[in-house]
């Protein structure tokens, strides 16, 4: 059940997000030296977003705006689960909760 992929330009990097099937996206990160990257995402619904959320909250002791002001202030551990972390507090319905930081 593929659809047109939508690709984007940043820079040297080229990424194109295509989707496979109702819940999954592929991204394709292609960079300058001629080096590919796929990532399979599965899209979670907005309470699964927001218990994933509170999982990291729990795990690492402070809120999610505290992280988020650290984070961009390159006060906080660079790791998979924080770079997950702070890529959730980008969707789209957090926007307004967060939009005071």
């Amino acid at each position: 059940m593929s659809t047109k992929a939508k690709t984007q330009q940043y820079d040297d990097l080229k990424i194109v997000e295509e989707r496979i099937n109702e819940h999954d996206v592929l991204t394709t990160i292609s960079g300058p030296n001629g080096r590919t990257t796929q990532i399979l995402c599965h899209e979670m619904s907005d309470e699964e977003v927001l218990e994933r959320i509170r999982g990291f909250e729990k795990k690492y002791g402070i809120t999610s705006k505290e992280f988020a002001k650290r984070w961009w202030d390159g006060d906080f551990e660079d790791t998979l689960e924080t770079n997950i972390w702070i890529r959730l507090l980008n969707c789209d319905f957090l926007q307004n909760e967060l939009k005071d930081l």
